[in-house]
């Protein structure tokens, strides 16, 4: 498990020592950082919930920002939407630090899963909108 975690982390900190990350790498660090929330909440590892929800709360703008791979016809339109999956996502992962900081599991929780439901929506919206 050590060496599991600890491969984990400088796979984590390789990706992010790259100056240039692509969307697609920005989204496997949301991903592997979401799968770790989960692991902490099902593990009751309060350390995995919080290191998850920093890697989301602050994860790196991919290279050329988000709009850059949205089909221009749709860019106006992705972009109106954009803030409120921002809220929902990065909001909702600093919520959960709060709550997982008070000793509010069950509210974290909760809260975990309104975020996944927010990249969820945005993923639907980035696939009818992005470049094919």
């Amino acid at each position: 498990m050590r060496k599991v975690f600890l491969l984990m982390v400088f796979t984590f900190l390789w990706v992010h020592a790259e100056e240039e990350l692509t969307f697609r790498q920005v989204m496997q660090v949301v991903n592997s950082a979401t799968l770790r929330m989960l692991e902490g909440f099902l593990m009751n590892n309060d350390e995995l919930i919080i290191r998850g929800a920093q890697e989301i709360a602050h994860h790196p703008m991919p290279k050329g920002g988000p709009l850059a791979y949205i089909d221009p016809s749709k860019r106006e339109e992705f972009a109106k939407a954009m803030p409120t999956f921002e809220r929902q996502v990065h909001g909702s992962a600093e919520e959960v630090l709060r709550l997982i900081k008070e000793k509010r599991r069950d509210e974290a929780y909760e809260k975990f899963n309104y975020m996944v439901k927010g990249c969820m929506g945005c993923h639907s919206l980035f696939r009818d909108y992005g470049k094919r």
